[in-house]
């Protein structure tokens, strides 16, 4: 019997057991569920810098008179693996699509930029676990500054046909068409 009781003690010391408190997430991914809800308000400070009508610009949500009350569709990808230095696509191409499909909706198109790949590569971290947005994802928000809908790891350009899809049911189910 002593036996026995030394090999539960073993176990119980060098093997995994259950944590009798509940689980405790140390790593930050498992906490971007929390920030990515739909339906709630944005982080109108959030300042960074955009590709935003067809120049890279230093935007601000709240203060750029040109999003207040309007729809506003945030892509949080990586801008130079699809239209910068190392993407097959050039600046023009986006701005096209943006210009014939999303302002004729009043949709205002936003690209924070961040880099990715280089020894400064940090400045994109802090997108990933504050403001309120995540890498990754692409929002759609309507002009009351309310997450209406989002989604993550896009293949763009070929997605955006679905973007533009899913911004015209998002106008027409919230009621909130701009001409």
């Amino acid at each position: 019997m002593r036996r026995q009781r030394n090999l539960v003690h073993i176990a119980r010391r060098w093997f995994a057991a259950p944590n009798r408190n509940g689980r405790e997430y140390k790593w930050t991914a498992n906490s971007r569920n929390e920030v990515t809800t739909l339906n709630r308000i944005i982080n109108e400070q959030f300042t960074a810098t955009c590709r935003f009508q067809g120049t890279f610009k230093d935007i601000n949500i709240s203060d750029t008179l040109v999003l207040q009350n309007k729809w506003k569709l945030l892509i949080f990808l990586n801008y130079d693996r699809v239209y910068g230095r190392y993407g097959d696509y050039t600046h023009k191409d986006f701005d096209s699509v943006v210009k014939k499909d999303f302002e004729p909706l009043g949709c205002e198109v936003a690209w924070p930029y961040y880099e990715e790949g280089t020894i400064w590569s940090d400045q994109g971290k802090f997108l990933a676990s504050q403001n309120g947005f995540n890498l990754n994802f692409v929002y759609i928000v309507d002009p009351d500054n309310v997450c209406r809908w989002l989604d993550s790891h896009l293949r763009f350009p070929k997605d955006l046909d679905y973007v533009l899809e899913a911004l015209k049911k998002c106008q027409s189910q919230y009621g909130k068409i701009l001409d």
